[in-house]
């Protein structure tokens, strides 16, 4: 046999056997990248609404009743203190009892609010972004000229297999903030029996619910500015995935960023800055737990 004849046919088989392999790494990353944008589509594009998700008012009811309860005990340890006093010479007897006013009505507040004022502000401001800009759907948009490129270079491919783990990404990041919506509606009425001590929990709420809730707007406007990039791109399939790389990653990180910067500006007590920094979870078991204090 000849040696060349065999180099040849070597050389063809590793050839072949590269383009399957990159070819199978292409059609992966393409089934998956479809699957989260219909993801990202359904918990980013479209208005919010946890009720869809998972139907808790039988929880909130739950806890508004632990928290009325809590705040009996609070309303009878905080007058041990003001007979004692130990409440401090600052708190008066008409401030204990405006505080336990507000906290009760805060009970039944503060959940209506998620829904009826945060929530509703926010998909308000998701119709302007999106009314503004293009409608994207999973498809018809300039979307799908990054899912199907031309020509499958390799670096394409390897460009295509980040955006699709970028996308799978955001698409967990996007359901996740339908859950902690939830958490926080949940844990509101606790949080309103910190008033009654000062309202400290209730100023981390407040802080907590603007950066999960307004996260959405923020995402809807990066993926519409995502989209314009690309529609100017369309000639130049490979240069398109670095904008909608690098946007993918920055509407994953947006959460965290809008949170800290929620943090730290206006006016609020160093605690609430504290237990704000030290992530979601801190938060939510602060607000769980002082409210049995």
């Amino acid at each position: 046999m000849d040696f060349n004849q065999l180099l040849k046919g070597l050389s063809w088989f590793g050839e072949k056997l590269n383009e399957a392999v990159w070819g199978v790494a292409y059609q992966a990353a393409s089934n998956f990248a479809s699957e989260a944008f219909s993801l990202i589509v359904k918990y980013i594009c479209q208005q919010t609404d946890p009720q869809k998700l998972f139907d808790y008012s039988s929880y909130l009811h739950a806890m508004q009743a632990i928290a009325l309860a809590l705040l009996l005990v609070a309303i009878a340890w905080e007058g041990i203190k003001y007979q004692s006093g130990t409440l401090g010479e600052e708190i008066t007897f008409q401030t204990l009892a405006m505080r336990v006013f507000f906290a009760a009505i805060s009970i039944y507040f503060l959940p209506w609010s998620m829904t009826n004022l945060f929530i509703k502000i926010n998909n308000y401001m998701v119709q302007m972004i999106t009314a503004a800009g293009i409608k994207i759907t999973t498809g018809h948009t300039v979307f799908s000229l990054i899912m199907a490129p031309q020509d499958l270079t390799q670096m394409i491919v390897l460009m295509f297999v980040i955006l699709a783990i970028a996308f799978v990404g955001l698409s967990i990041v996007a359901g996740m903030r339908y859950i902690e919506i939830i958490i926080l509606t949940l844990i509101a009425p606790l949080a309103a029996v910190s008033i009654v001590r000062g309202g400290d929990l209730l100023d981390t709420w407040i802080r907590e619910t603007i950066a999960v809730v307004f996260t959405q707007s923020l995402q809807i406007f990066l993926l519409e500015l995502l989209a314009n990039i690309l529609g100017k791109m369309s000639s130049s399939p490979l240069e398109m995935y670095v904008p909608a790389i690098g946007c993918t990653i920055v509407m994953i990180m947006g959460p965290n960023a809008l949170r800290k910067f929620v943090y730290s500006t206006g006016a609020g007590s160093a605690g609430a800055r504290q237990v704000g920094n030290a992530g979601r979870m801190a938060v939510y078991k602060a607000i769980a737990t002082g409210a049995m204090k």
